[in-house]
C-alpha cells in the first residue's frame, strides 16, 4: 500500500518529501480558484501581453516568486508569469474544485 499523494503517473515528475517536483527540480503547482483558466503573461503585470491560457487544473513548474502577486512558472515549455492567487501546490484542492 502507498499513499496516493506520493504516487504519480507522470514520468516527468518525482516526489521529494511531500512535494511533487519536475525532473529539473521545480515544484509543481496547479491552476485553481477560477472557472476555466488563467493567462500566462510575458511579465508580472495584468496588462502584460498574453503568452497562452492555462486551463483549470493545469500543472505548471514553479520557478520563483515575482512582483505584483505573480509567480514565474513554466507551462509546456513556455516560461511566463501567472497570478499566485490562482495557483496551488495542493492537488487535492484542485480535485475538489473540479467536481
Amino acid at each position: 500500500y502507498a499513499l496516493a499523494s506520493y504516487l504519480t503517473s507522470d514520468s516527468d515528475k518525482i516526489v521529494s518529501g511531500d512535494k511533487l517536483l519536475t525532473k529539473e527540480g521545480y515544484p509543481t503547482y496547479y491552476v485553481t480558484n477560477c472557472n476555466k483558466g488563467i493567462t500566462l503573461r510575458k511579465s508580472s503585470n495584468t496588462s502584460a501581453k498574453a503568452i497562452c491560457e492555462l486551463p483549470l487544473g493545469a500543472a505548471v513548474s514553479y520557478v520563483e516568486k515575482a512582483e505584483n502577486g505573480f509567480y514565474k512558472v513554466i507551462y509546456n515549455g513556455k516560461t511566463g508569469y501567472a497570478l499566485a492567487s490562482y495557483l496551488t501546490s495542493d492537488l487535492e484542492k484542485v480535485a475538489r474544485r473540479k467536481k
